[in-house]
């Protein structure tokens, strides 16, 4: 049976991931916009030519466990940064065949798209409609003493704060903690080096996922960066809306 356009646009995932491509012409490391099953949108100013073979290599969180993809694609399009339409500057990359991780991509896709779903957009006293969050898969590092070294994962985010995900060590409620990690911005890297406090606990098994929801206390020039990064996301978001089922993703 020939699937819809429609359906095909369910299944495109807006997330953030670190992903490291490699090819004949160089080795860049970047950020999805998007992905599925079937391919993956990358933030990156880098040219990688339309028909140029990748390789592509990215890891996430999965119910407790560090799940590694690793995938041969095609660039089959780019988005130029002159692009009017406020879309991501970058490649999308069809996957053509998998080294690992292609059964764990597809449940985190189907999973996530299903959890966006169930949360059933805002509701009457919830604080995503002053600070609505974004879907992300980035590592971060947590910890009582600096520098932090306990390894985690941001599930989404705010302006206001998010979650470090599927950590199989206690963070008590009402702890302060240290959080160090990376946001893209514009394509580049920009480190957060805040505090945080645990708001509460997250043993939601529905969403596979079990963490604490936090409560950042952040510098002004780290709120510049999550809000900058946050507004970019949701700008983005709302431009793929926009866009034509097969575009951003093969």
């Amino acid at each position: 049976m020939t699937e819809s356009p429609e359906a095909r646009v369910a299944l495109r995932l807006p997330i953030t991931l670190r992903v490291r491509l490699s090819w004949r012409g160089g080795v860049v490391t970047c950020y999805t916009a998007n992905i599925s099953a079937r391919g993956l949108f990358v933030e990156t100013a880098t040219d990688v030519p339309v028909d140029e073979v990748v390789n592509v290599a990215f890891a996430f969180q999965r119910e407790g466990t560090l799940c590694s993809v690793a995938a041969e694609g095609t660039v089959v399009h780019r988005i130029e940064p002159e692009d009017a339409r406020g879309l991501v500057t970058g490649a999308g990359i069809r996957f053509e065949s998998f080294d690992r991780g292609e059964q764990e991509l597809g449940r985190l896709v189907s999973e996530r798209l299903w959890e966006i779903r169930a949360s059933g957009g805002p509701r009457e006293g919830d604080d995503r409609r002053l600070f609505p969050r974004v879907n992300v898969g980035l590592p971060i590092y947590w910890g009582k003493q600096r520098p932090p070294s306990r390894e985690a994962f941001l599930r989404n985010l705010s302006a206001s704060g998010g979650y470090v995900v599927e950590t199989s060590e206690p963070v008590p409620r009402g702890e302060r903690i240290h959080l160090w990690f990376e946001l893209p911005v514009a394509g580049a890297p920009q480190p957060v080096r805040t505090v945080a406090k645990v708001a509460r606990l997250v043993t939601d098994r529905r969403f596979e996922m079990v963490g604490a929801g936090l409560e950042f206390e952040v510098s002004s020039a780290d709120r510049a960066v999550i809000e900058h990064f946050v507004a970019q996301r949701l700008e983005w978001e709302s431009a793929l809306a926009d866009t034509a089922p097969g575009e951003l993703v093969p």
